[in-house]
């Protein structure tokens, strides 16, 4: 039943908007809502239906996803505190004198 009104909808779109009518405001929103139609109707596909263990899928790219980040952070802290560190290191040896 999706299908058939998926293909139902896509017919309409072409058969309805012509091709320079780029300001017809319906058309835009009839061929917006055909194009969006397919993966919406995948999505629900897959979210019902349980295709493609999505919930592991979802699960582990999460995890990676907190995982890069937590790498990121300490990356740009140590890179940060690093440079702070030598910023001071430098600024000490460029103010002492030495003794004449």
């Amino acid at each position: 039943m999706p299908a058939r009104a998926l293909v139902v909808s896509y017919a309409l779109t072409f058969y309805l908007t012509s091709p320079d009518a780029t300001s017809d405001a319906w058309g835009n929103l009839l061929l917006t809502a055909a194009i969006l139609a397919l993966p919406v109707a995948i999505a629900i596909a897959i979210l019902r239906y349980r295709l493609y263990n999505i919930d592991i899928i979802i699960r582990k790219t999460l995890i990676y996803a907190m995982l890069t980040a937590l790498l990121a952070l300490v990356y740009f802290g140590s890179v940060i505190s690093l440079a702070t560190g030598a910023g001071h290191i430098h600024r000490y040896r460029a103010n002492r004198r030495w003794p004449s």
